[in-house]
C-alpha cells in the first residue's frame, strides 16, 4: 500500500483530510481474477455453466441499470475542489431512524454530524462510531464500471489519529457475495474532513457483479464516519 501522510491533502478549512492508503488497483483486481481462476470464484465454473450464469446476470443487470439510471446526484464535495456528481449510499447518513447498515462488534450511532450537512438536511445530527475492532456493513447499492469511486467523511473521536479498514463487497443477483477486497486504510484526524477519493475497482461483471457494498472496520482508536457517497460519473 502507498504511504500517505495526513498532511498530503488539505480541506478547504486548512485541516488535513483523512487519507485512504490505497493498494495498487491492478494488484487488487488481479487478486480477484486469480481467485476466480483458482476455483474460488464464479470463473471456475465449467464453460456451459459459466455462460448460463453470465446470461442470467446480464438479464438481471438490465433491471439494475434501469434503477440506477434514475439516481439523484449532488455535488457534496464541491467545497473541496471535487465537482463530480455523487449519489448518497443507502443509509450512509447514519441517522437513527435508518437501520439499513449492520452494526457489529460494538459499533454505535453517535450524536455527532459532519458540520457542513452536505446531504442538504440540516436536521442530520448523527454519525457512525467504530471503536477498535467494531465494524459496519452497508447494504448493497449500484456498482459496476459506471460507479467507479466512493468518498465519505471521517474524524477521530478522541483527537488522536485513528485508523479504519475500508473493504468493498461485490455482489451479484440476489445480493449474492462474489468477492470482498480491502481497498485501503483510512487515517482520520481530529476534525471532520472528507476522505480521499477511493476506487471501487468494480466493473468486471463476472468477478465484481453489478452491485457493491462496503465494510468499515476500526483498527486503532475510535473513528466516526458520516455521509457516504458513490460517484456514478461514467454512467451513460
Amino acid at each position: 500500500m502507498s504511504n500517505l501522510s495526513a498532511a498530503d491533502t488539505q480541506s478547504s478549512s486548512g485541516s488535513p483530510q483523512p487519507q485512504v492508503l490505497m493498494a495498487s488497483p491492478r494488484l487488487l483486481l488481479s487478486t480477484a481474477l486469480v481467485a476466480a481462476a483458482a476455483g474460488t470464484g464464479p470463473a471456475a465454473a465449467p464453460a456451459a455453466a459459466r455462460s448460463a450464469l453470465s446470461a442470467a446476470r446480464t438479464s438481471v443487470a438490465a433491471a439494475y441499470d434501469s434503477s440506477c439510471s434514475s439516481e439523484n446526484t449532488t455535488q457534496p464535495f464541491a467545497a473541496w475542489a471535487d465537482r463530480a456528481d455523487y449519489v448518497a449510499a443507502p443509509g450512509g447518513s447514519f441517522e437513527p431512524a435508518d437501520t439499513r447498515w449492520s452494526l457489529l462488534g460494538g459499533a454505535t450511532i453517535a450524536d455527532d454530524n459532519e458540520p457542513w450537512h452536505v446531504s442538504g438536511d440540516d436536521t442530520d445530527a448523527s454519525s457512525l462510531a467504530l471503536r477498535p475492532g467494531a465494524s459496519a456493513n452497508s447494504p448493497s447499492f449500484c456498482g459496476g464500471a459506471d460507479h467507479p469511486t466512493l468518498r465519505l467523511f471521517a474524524r477521530s473521536a478522541n483527537g488522536s489519529p485513528a485508523t479504519a479498514l475500508l473493504t468493498v463487497r461485490y455482489t451479484g443477483p440476489g445480493d449474492h457475495l462474489l468477492a470482498a477486497l480491502p481497498l485501503g486504510v483510512i487515517t482520520a484526524g481530529k476534525s471532520w474532513a472528507p476522505t480521499s477519493t477511493t476506487l471501487t475497482l468494480s466493473g468486471l461483471r463476472l468477478v465484481t457483479g453489478t452491485k457493491l457494498g462496503i465494510t468499515l472496520t476500526s483498527l486503532t482508536g475510535t473513528v466516526l464516519f458520516d455521509d457516504v457517497y458513490v460517484d456514478p460519473y461514467r454512467r451513460s
